[in-house]
């Protein structure tokens, strides 16, 4: 049996499964990271529902940066992501669920990123350290300013 034949055999027998595209994104959103803050992040409650994003994240600062995205229980969750940083911030002990990680990017790197919205109260952190406070705790881009919450509406 000549080879293409074999190949149409083994095709009938075993057809390939059929790739579906994802879902396009709902929108689209530009996050730079700077020292010591996020640059495109919501900050008013109202201006953002429920919803698939594609983000762009870039630093664009002069340090190593990242992101987690954590989506909270309540507003009294952010007392114990205060509580897990002073411990360590593990992402495995994490107080929430993350909703969204970038690992550390150099300066001038982008990612893009597919982001699920749901209803809630999030927190944005960077945990890269940058060096130990007074006490000899370890001091991380967040508590430089680097930590934003923000609301999503239903």
């Amino acid at each position: 049996m000549p080879l293409a034949s074999l190949a149409l055999v083994a095709l009938s027998l075993h057809p390939p499964a059929l790739v579906r595209p994802s879902p396009a994104p709902d929108s689209s959103r530009q996050i730079a990271l700077v020292n010591y803050a996020f640059d495109g992040l919501p900050t008013d409650a109202s201006s953002l529902t429920a919803r698939t994003e594609e983000w762009t994240v870039r630093n664009a600062g002069r340090a190593l940066h990242h992101v987690l995205m954590l989506r909270l229980r309540d507003s009294s969750s952010l007392a114990s992501v205060e509580a897990w940083k002073r411990q360590g911030a593990s992402e495995l002990l994490a107080p929430a669920p993350i909703a969204l990680k970038v690992d550390a990017m150099l300066p001038g790197a982008s990612i893009v990123r597919r982001v699920r919205l749901e209803p809630g109260l999030y927190v944005v952190l960077c945990l890269v350290p940058q060096g130990r406070g007074a006490d000899g705790a370890i001091v991380d881009h967040a508590h430089l300013g680097m930590q934003q919450t923000f609301v999503v509406s239903p």
